[in-house]
């Protein structure tokens, strides 16, 4: 619930702010901020760090700002609800895609659990709005 509730005001904040910052630039501030505050909290040891680890570090964090940022030009253009919605859904659209152009096979267990998950989403969307 704690997260949730987090996540849920740092969405606002960070839809505030992209007035006057641009996506990157937000998520690299916010970055550096929690790079800062957990820094100081909990005093890592980066002497531990070794340079074949820095090729996969660089890799994974290149992909979580494309991704990021990706999501603040969503929330910027699109509005924040139409955004998460389309977050929510983008297992089930990975997994229709996966049978539609890779053809893979479904079975009857799974095309109902997809169906019940799109769902229940659109319904707790349209009941959340009403």
């Amino acid at each position: 619930m704690i997260f949730w509730v987090t996540y849920g005001l740092e969405i606002v904040l960070v839809h505030h702010l992209l007035g006057f910052f641009a996506p990157l630039t937000l998520y690299l501030l916010r970055c550096l901020i929690i790079f800062i505050t957990i820094t100081l909290v909990s005093k890592p040891n980066f002497k531990i760090i070794q340079p074949t680890h820095l090729p996969v570090t660089f890799v994974l964090g290149a992909l979580a700002i494309a991704s990021m940022t990706a999501l603040y030009t969503a929330f910027q253009r699109i509005g924040v609800a139409a955004s998460l919605l389309v977050l929510v859904l983008s297992p089930t659209f990975v997994y229709w895609f996966s049978g539609a152009v890779l053809h893979d096979r479904w079975n009857k267990k799974s095309l109902i659990a997809g169906a019940l998950i799109v769902v229940l989403v659109i319904a707790v969307s349209w009941w959340r709005a009403v």
